[in-house]
């Protein structure tokens, strides 16, 4: 909730209290906070609330993926010979619209990219 807190603080331009709260949340996390750079603007706040759930969620996918979509993050994985890239504005950042619900709308368009694609 701090990081929620943080990055709220710095997307109203509150910059004096998403600081302090960077300050609040660095002490109760690291054993010298004072050696870390404060970030100066709200980007770089809400860059480092990024870096910081990257490190507290460490493993859990799920929470970064939601990061990289609100950020248009790019990401290249390679697994043996086969490399992946997920580029920031990539359309399967938005799931596919289920076929059953279009058929039952036929006013739902599907999202951009999805269409006529073959899986």
């Amino acid at each position: 909730t701090w990081l929620i807190r943080i990055e709220a603080l710095a997307m109203s331009n509150d910059i004096a209290g998403a600081q302090a709260a960077l300050s609040t949340w660095r002490s109760l996390r690291y054993e010298n906070p004072q050696s870390l750079t404060m970030p100066a603007t709200a980007e770089d706040i809400q860059h480092e609330c990024y870096l910081e759930r990257k490190r507290e969620f460490f493993g859990e996918g799920d929470i970064l993926w939601l990061d990289m979509k609100r950020f248009h993050i790019s990401e290249t994985r390679k697994v043996q010979d086969f490399t992946a890239t997920l580029e920031g504005n990539d359309f399967r950042y938005q799931f596919e619209i289920p076929s059953d619900e279009i058929k039952y709308n036929p006013e739902i368009l599907s999202n951009p990219g999805w269409s006529g694609l073959v899986y």
